[in-house]
């Protein structure tokens, strides 16, 4: 998880350094508090795949968005 959490963190260096680079405004809003706490290892491997699912998801669709936009740079 450590190694996760590592490549996490220079994805998002990547979207700020992209978004500084765009001239975009980069806001960065409330971030839901992670649960520290589950019911068994399975639950909480259950939460980070799901987790991971919907960022994926998010990701996907900004994609969609820039071929749409036909926003070759992106």
């Amino acid at each position: 998880m450590k190694k996760q959490s590592k490549e996490v963190l220079e994805h998002a260096y990547k979207l700020i350094d992209y978004g500084v680079m765009r001239r975009g405004k980069i806001i960065i809003g409330q971030l839901n508090a992670t649960p520290t706490e589950w019911e068994s290892h399975l639950a909480a491997f259950e939460n980070i795949y799901n987790h991971e699912m919907a960022v994926s998801k998010r990701i996907d669709d900004l994609m969609d968005l820039a071929v749409t936009e036909n926003d070759k740079a992106t």
